[in-house]
């Protein structure tokens, strides 16, 4: 998920036949992208990037901030985003439960799922 904070919204109300006075900002803040893992009680571990993410932002965010607190009896599910396809994160997340929980699956979500629409 991203936000950028300065946005508005395309439109305004005012009264009929006076002009809206809200100006519009310029974009000045970068965007802001929200990583976090969503676990049967809520939301796990977070993290905020500024700007877009990439492969190799999402495997440091693999790594070093979900890695740590993955349990033997967690599933780690990654969709069909492209940023989720970048080559070894599978193998990153195995080596992570290979040293703290044995059990951790990874599993990729099929484009033909009806959890995919």
């Amino acid at each position: 998920m991203w936000t950028r904070p300065a946005r508005t919204g395309p439109t305004a109300a005012a009264p009929a036949g006076a002009r809206v006075g809200q100006g519009v900002p310029l974009h000045s803040e970068p965007n802001v992208t929200l990583i976090a893992a969503l676990t049967p009680t809520g939301l796990g571990a977070t993290t905020s990037v500024g700007g877009a993410v990439n492969g190799d932002v999402f495997a440091l965010y693999l790594d070093q901030i979900l890695g740590p607190t993955l349990r033997a009896s967690d599933v780690v599910v990654l969709d069909n985003l492209p940023t989720h396809k970048v080559e070894g994160l599978a193998a990153l997340v195995e080596q992570r439960a290979s040293c703290t929980c044995r059990r951790t699956r990874l599993t990729s979500t099929p484009s033909n799922s009806p959890s995919a629409s």
